[in-house]
């Protein structure tokens, strides 16, 4: 099983961000672009190609696992299995990058 480090740039996070959503005065709106600015640098910068592939094709198309695998010549089995492995990295690192940054603001 391939395992993702976490790079720099997912941690790295601009300040300001940081700050906004660590703010219990801030609007729902701004954290959700928070996290959306987050999920982004996730999937570009943690998946392997494959990876983005595939959860592009999932969510942003919204084509099934079938209807992917048909376009990648590949079978449906290893499409699910990318998709969840791709699925459990963006989990682990965007809960690594919330923890992480809920640790410092009680510090």
């Amino acid at each position: 099983m391939r395992y993702t480090r976490i790079s720099e740039g997912v941690l790295d996070w601009d300040k300001d961000y940081i700050r906004q959503i660590m703010n219990p005065t801030s609007t729902n709106a701004e954290q959700l672009q928070i996290v959306k600015k987050a999920l982004h640098t996730v999937i570009t910068e943690e998946l392997t190609d494959r990876q983005r592939q595939i959860i592009t094709m999932h969510y942003f198309e919204g084509l099934r696992d079938t209807q992917i695998a048909r376009e990648l010549h590949v079978h449906p089995s290893t499409v699910m299995r990318i998709r969840r492995r791709a699925e459990y990295n963006i989990y682990r690192t965007l809960r690594f990058f919330f923890d992480s940054r809920s640790q410092q603001r009680k510090e």
